[in-house]
């Protein structure tokens, strides 16, 4: 399963300062370890979609550039990309 890191530690903190036995904070069993491991699965899918989304709104701006539109929605799609930069 995946936590959020801030909450997971934020957990182990009660726990240990509670003295009650770390456990899962689902399923209320016992953690033989406290040792946290990155999502690499997780990250990586946070990374593609943030790079096809940047992808995205760059095709977006530059149609809106070369097909003359509208002053407006070329705004706009500059400064929806210009946000993400």
């Amino acid at each position: 399963q995946t936590f959020e890191r801030e909450a997971i530690e934020k957990w182990f903190k009660e726990c240990r300062e509670s003295g009650r036995k770390l456990v899962c904070p689902l399923t209320l069993r016992e953690l033989k370890s406290a040792e946290l491991n990155p999502s690499m699965a997780l990250r990586n899918t946070i990374e593609e979609w943030t790079a096809r989304n940047e992808a995205a709104q760059l095709d977006m701006a530059r149609r809106s550039l070369n097909t003359g539109s509208p002053e407006k929605e070329t705004l706009q799609a500059l400064r929806a990309y210009t946000n993400d930069c």
